[in-house]
């Protein structure tokens, strides 16, 4: 395989692409929108569409900032607590408000091991490649036949996908499972096929969005921070680097997500959200010294306020984890809530 190293270290998939986070802006020219009958084929609207609310002229009133600055100071307070809990022994979140464009980052300078968050940009990658070379998604490819037990065993918070024997799947496929599943073989088949199509085309989506990530390092180096995996959310909801239809598609496979223990459990049934976890869990057998690591980045469609939701969080056990992820997120969706009311 070309330029690609990964290794399942308990439960992540590593793919040593290379990451030194210098911002969250996108640096790609912007596109322009298409027809509404064009965004409604993709079968998930972006924003222009699906946000029922008139924003028409919406500034940062004092009385979103007031309620911004109160939401960080809320979660800056469970932060703390969660810190002098033993088994948390490190916590970044990173919060945007759409509406006002205001937000908070709390602990920016923590880094982390990023897990299956690296999906992220492959599955923007495999977008870009379709802009590129139109048909790709629908092209058929092998499954990647990884018999690894390390692998195969997936130990991530998600199944594995019960892939059919002699079946190819196409490029879509492939990268549904991969987010829905949190599929490390179906990542394994769709990194391959990108680098035979379009060698380097995920390191060069995430030097377009600024989000870089070094290669040669070892799996267990903590090299990002809260706000790399954000800027990629941001730019898919701002249609600022693939055309809105593919933004959409983008947006639709991550809310397709199967992953349960985190922010979904405290988000309303009826309220979508599109989002991706990332653990790295603490086998003994590989490597008993390194911490469990969970995280989850998600763009939230509030009603009246959608927002995007990043937490990054290690210590020596899962459950603390998941439900620091779980409080996170229902204090900042009931802030909003309260917020949206006063308006």
């Amino acid at each position: 395989m070309p330029k690609v190293c990964f290794s399942i270290i308990g439960s992540v998939f590593i793919v040593l692409s290379g990451f030194a986070y210098t911002g969250c802006k996108p640096s790609a020219n912007k596109h322009t929108l298409r027809d509404k009958k064009g965004q409604q084929d993709s079968g998930f609207a972006p924003r222009h569409f699906l946000l029922k609310t008139d924003y028409s002229a919406v500034t940062a009133t004092q009385i979103q900032k007031d309620g911004v600055l109160r939401l960080q100071n809320q979660i800056d307070s469970l932060c703390r607590y969660y810190l002098n809990n033993d088994s948390i022994s490190g916590i970044s979140v990173a919060y945007t408000d759409l509406r006002s464009n205001t937000g908070f980052t709390l602990y920016p300078q923590k880094r982390f091991v990023p897990a299956s968050l690296l999906k992220l940009p492959i599955l923007v990658a495999a977008f870009k490649l379709e802009e590129e070379k139109p048909g790709s998604l629908s092209t058929s490819i092998p499954v990647y036949e990884v018999l690894n037990d390390v692998i195969d065993r997936n130990l991530e918070e998600s199944e594995t996908f019960p892939f059919q024997a002699n079946r190819q799947y196409t490029l879509r496929e492939l990268v549904q499972i991969m987010i829905s599943h949190s599929d490390n073989r179906a990542t394994l088949s769709v990194m391959e096929f990108l680098n035979k199509q379009s060698p380097g085309i995920v390191e060069r989506v995430e030097a377009d969005l600024e989000a870089s990530i070094p290669t040669g390092v070892d799996n267990n180096a903590e090299i990002v921070y809260i706000g790399h995996f954000a800027s990629m959310l941001n730019a898919l909801y701002s249609c600022d680097y693939l055309s809105p239809l593919h933004s959409a598609a983008a947006l639709e496979i991550l809310c397709m997500s199967r992953y349960q223990r985190g922010f979904r459990k405290s988000i309303p049934e009826h309220i979508r959200i599109a989002h991706k976890f990332g653990v790295r869990f603490n086998v003994s057998e590989l490597n008993p010294l390194f911490p469990v690591q969970l995280h989850e980045v998600a763009l939230i469609y509030h009603p009246s306020n959608p927002f995007i939701l990043s937490v990054m969080t290690k210590g020596s056990h899962v459950e603390p984890l998941r439900a620091a992820l779980r409080e996170i997120a229902a204090t900042c969706y009931n802030e909003i809530d309260v917020l949206s009311n006063r308006h």
